[in-house]
């Protein structure tokens, strides 16, 4: 396995967990634009870990091949 793509994997996942938290932690608007910027925030995060799972998988999958 490639340590530097694993590196790599776990440091971008823990700037989305922080990017997360911030995000939770900011006072809540009742703004219609504060709310989707939120939702948007969200699904940016969500599909980035999507991908970074999908990668290890690969990664792992290629490693047990041989």
């Amino acid at each position: 396995m490639d340590f530097v793509v694993l590196f790599e994997g776990v440091t971008i996942m823990t700037q989305l967990m922080m990017d997360m938290r911030v995000a939770l932690a900011a006072p809540v608007t009742r703004a219609p634009a504060a709310a989707l910027r939120r939702f948007v925030g969200f699904a940016i995060a969500g599909s980035g870990a999507a991908v970074l799972v999908a990668q290890a998988l690969h990664h792992v999958a290629a490693v047990a091949a041989g």
